[in-house]
């Protein structure tokens, strides 16, 4: 939870800083847009999805601002501190994860879920249970055990410093179940009830890990998917703006053509910050189904 907050702070300040740029970008457009309607180049067509624009990008800036405050506080309570601290909310990129290895991916989620506390304890507990069912077993037949003692007397009457006698005893002992052999017996049959219950407790934690890893592997494959597409659609939008931009050195692109290839762009950061984010979430949800077993690479800032 911690690592997951961490990510959803960080991919939250990198997601305002864009929508400050944004912003910027936006009224610059609508300032140029009022100014062509004005001199009666434009209509107010042009100007009016632009207004919204921007109006919208303000609004998820305030509602960016508010996660970033909840981000922030849930923070500081996972982490047990009474408030966040300042340096938490200072502007950063988001930190990235290595991709998981291919292998990993490839693997079947039944290898993976060795180290899973609760299969662990499961497992633990069949152990107890079937040693627990051997030693009500043993004890419905007969044991034979060699005992020994010594022990030293003195006489009752006589002089007091006349030396103790002394006594020593050893042989066997022969445990036969007799009388109490139902007793045993019963004891016996609850241990391997027992047993059994632990049996299907732990069977049914198997098919529990199994369920959350597999899920957490198709969400994984699915988020990375997403990533790769959403990267392909930035490195367009960002050739794109650079074409347009290299047509008004050229004097064959305004202003306006520019600010919307820019826009765009940032749009596009804006949606590969958060499938960055939310890769990273599937990631970490990974390393909890598989008891923390995929350590993860950190890089970037953080």
């Amino acid at each position: 939870e911690v690592a997951r907050t961490y990510f959803a702070l960080r991919g939250q300040q990198e997601r305002m800083g864009t929508l400050e740029q944004s912003i910027a970008l936006a009224i610059r457009l609508e300032q140029l847009l009022t100014r062509r309607q004005t001199l009666g180049l434009g209509a107010r067509s042009q100007l009016d999805p632009v207004i919204e624009l921007r109006l919208g990008l303000e609004s998820a800036h305030a509602h960016a601002d508010e996660m970033l405050s909840r981000h922030a506080e849930a923070l500081a309570l996972l982490l047990g501190r009474s408030e966040p601290d300042a340096d938490w909310m200072r502007p950063s990129d988001a930190p990235q994860l290595a991709v998981v290895a291919e292998s990993l991916l490839e693997a079947s989620p039944a290898d993976l879920l060795r180290r899973r506390p609760d299969m662990l304890r499961a497992e633990l507990e069949v152990q107890r249970a079937a040693a627990r069912l051997g030693l009500a077993q043993s004890d419905l037949y007969p044991s034979v055990s060699i005992v020994g003692s010594l022990s030293a007397a003195f006489r009752g009457t006589g002089h007091l410093r006349r030396a103790p006698g002394s006594l020593l005893s050893i042989g066997p002992t022969i445990d036969i179940p007799l009388f109490d052999w139902g007793m045993r017996r019963a004891a016996r049959d609850a241990r391997g009830a027992e047993l059994q219950a632990a049996s299907l407790a732990y069977r049914e934690a198997v098919l529990e890990s199994l369920s959350d890893a597999e899920s957490a592997l198709a969400t994984l494959r699915a988020t990375q998917l997403q990533l790769r597409n959403q990267q392909q659609q930035y490195g367009l939008r960002a050739a794109a703006a650079l074409a347009i931009e290299a047509s008004q050195h050229r004097q064959m692109a305004s202003d306006i053509d520019l600010i919307g290839a820019r826009l765009a762009v940032l749009e596009a950061g804006r949606q590969l910050s958060e499938a960055r984010e939310s890769q990273s979430e599937a990631y970490i949800a990974l390393s909890k189904a598989l008891g923390d077993d995929a350590a993860p690479t950190a890089g970037g800032a953080g």
